[in-house]
């Protein structure tokens, strides 16, 4: 940033701002491009001398923490999109199967429909998460649905609608076989993020543990111990899935 050399400070109003006032009027100037501005309360900051530790290692340590807190906050934030991804990865096989008996059953409600028949008992079926049992009863009583999941109208669980014909079941099949790729293809777009992730993650975990064992002659894992980090354990467990 070019700035002017020769501008007066004025006044000596300048050398008598706090610390923290300097800060806030230089962050000021910056933020409106006031170079002269920023340059004044830099020129008339008083200056002081100090003793301090030597400063080749000063500066080292310095670095070595903000590159571990760098690295931490990087591999952190990966780390956790990798285990958001698994879970919902892991939830989507677990619901799957009932997705596909929706998608078989609603075939066959179809038919039913179609054939003028009333709709089958299994969406009939009173529908509830838990803790909710006690709002459903008072918003069903006048529905002749029973509060208990899986419960029906007794004068509907005797109707049986007629079997499928040939091509009817070679339809149903075709449906099926449509959920189950949809499913197949949502499966796949999550793994396909997750392996980007997990590259990702993979190359800032080398990166930092070339930086750590080049720079510092330690690896990784204890550079993190040394600031405290607590979650080590998870981010290996991460790498080896």
């Amino acid at each position: 940033m070019a700035v002017p050399k020769a501008i007066p400070a004025g006044n000596g109003l300048y050398e008598q701002f706090k610390p923290e006032e300097r800060l806030t009027l230089i962050l000021e100037a910056l933020a409106r491009g006031d170079e002269a501005e920023v340059d004044r309360l830099l020129r008339s900051c008083p200056r002081k001398d100090y003793r301090c530790p030597d400063a080749e290692f000063d500066d080292r340590r310095s670095m070595a923490m903000d590159i571990a807190m760098v690295a931490c906050a990087d591999l952190t934030a990966l780390k956790s999109q990798l285990q958001v991804l698994h879970w919902a990865k892991t939830t989507i096989d677990h619901f799957a199967p009932l997705h596909h008996i929706n998608t078989s059953l609603a075939f066959v409600d179809g038919t039913r429909c179609a054939q003028g028949l009333s709709q089958s008992p299994f969406f009939k079926r009173k529908l509830g998460l838990a803790g909710e049992a006690d709002e459903d009863e008072a918003n069903n009583e006048d529905t002749g649905i029973e509060t208990d999941e899986g419960a029906v109208d007794e004068e509907e669980t005797d109707e049986e609608p007629p079997p499928l014909k040939e091509d009817q079941c070679e339809r149903m099949e075709a449906v099926e076989k449509r959920a189950e790729h949809t499913t197949r293809l949502v499966s796949r777009i999550l793994d396909r993020a997750a392996r980007d992730i997990a590259t990702e993650l993979k190359s800032m975990w080398e990166a930092f543990s070339q930086v750590s064992r080049t720079r510092f002659r330690l690896p990784p894992e204890k550079v993190l111990d040394a600031i405290g980090y607590p979650d080590t354990a998870t981010i290996e467990t991460s790498l080896e899935r």
